[in-house]
């Protein structure tokens, strides 16, 4: 298999990265993660186009716009390097970096570099994640605002803690924002049902997610009122279904917030007829 960087294939096993790059000390790191799904003999890339957008603006957020390449330059080394995968079941990661010199913070006269990875990757919808949902836990970890919908490798520092660091017999973390309201899973963003009805944080400190923009169409257009709004953990815990949503697990169904099971079994109704439209959604794209 080969992967992209700075406009050429190269094999996958000869790339390598100098320990003194800027972006490993400093963060500065603008990544995505997008599927390719292997369709009628095929192959459907979901929202391409969308996450290649998302990507060029956050690197504009974070006062370093990418001068390397163009949109449509990624757009087709992302197509370049599925079409030498072995499968088309994919998780494709565009990565924004900036290259060698350490010696201070500034990156403006440092080289960019632009690359496109893929591994296999295929939904295992029968495991029991999926069929019978996952227990989450409240994390003492805050996802702060600040560059919020730039999706930059700093930004998970909390998330990589309040993973590192789930109580035994959990499968993820729920982090909080700032003021105390629920804001997103480690990498996925939550969302439960109420009476039939879809509630979701609002964007604040939550990445406003593409799936979950799919996710929120997809449940208004089967009937279901959708609310963007401060949720507190408590009412999370009293709902009767909730789910995360996220480009590599679609959609994963909560069975269990921290010692309390809700009030439907994992996967509910409501959260089954999303997931299923998702799936058809993602396949048909």
């Amino acid at each position: 298999m080969k992967w992209w960087l700075d406009g050429n294939l190269i094999p996958s096993d000869t790339l390598s990265i100098p320990i003194n790059t800027y972006s490993l000390h400093y963060g500065l790191c603008v990544f995505e993660g997008i599927r390719a799904y292997g369709v009628h003999g095929g192959r459907s890339i979901f929202r391409l186009e969308e996450h290649v957008a998302r990507f060029f603006a956050s690197a504009e957020m974070l006062g370093s716009p990418i001068k390397r390449c163009r949109p449509v330059d990624v757009c087709d080394a992302v197509m370049a390097v599925a079409e030498t995968a072995p499968s088309n079941d994919l998780y494709i990661r565009p990565l924004y970096y900036v290259g060698n010199g350490i010696m201070g913070l500034r990156a403006t006269p440092l080289e960019q570099h632009v690359a496109v990875t893929a591994w296999q990757w295929q939904t295992d919808r029968s495991h029991a994640r999926y069929t019978s949902g996952i227990k989450v836990a409240i994390s003492r970890h805050v996802r702060r605002k600040d560059y919020a919908q730039a999706k930059v490798s700093g930004n998970y520092l909390a998330s990589v803690a309040a993973v590192n660091s789930i109580p035994e017999g959990f499968d993820e973390a729920i982090l909080l924002d700032e003021d105390g309201y629920l804001c997103e899973a480690t990498a996925q963003n939550v969302f439960m049902i109420v009476r039939n009805e879809v509630h979701t944080p609002r964007v604040k400190s939550c990445l406003n997610g593409i799936t979950r923009n799919a996710v929120i169409a997809l449940a208004r257009q089967n009937g279901l009122s959708v609310y963007e709004r401060d949720i507190t953990p408590a009412e999370l815990l009293a709902a009767d279904e909730a789910f995360l949503t996220s480009t590599a697990s679609e959609v994963l169904p909560i069975a269990q917030v921290e010692s309390h099971a809700l009030e439907s079994a994992a996967p509910g109704s409501c959260t089954s007829r999303i997931r299923q439209a998702l799936l058809d959604l993602v396949q048909s794209n």
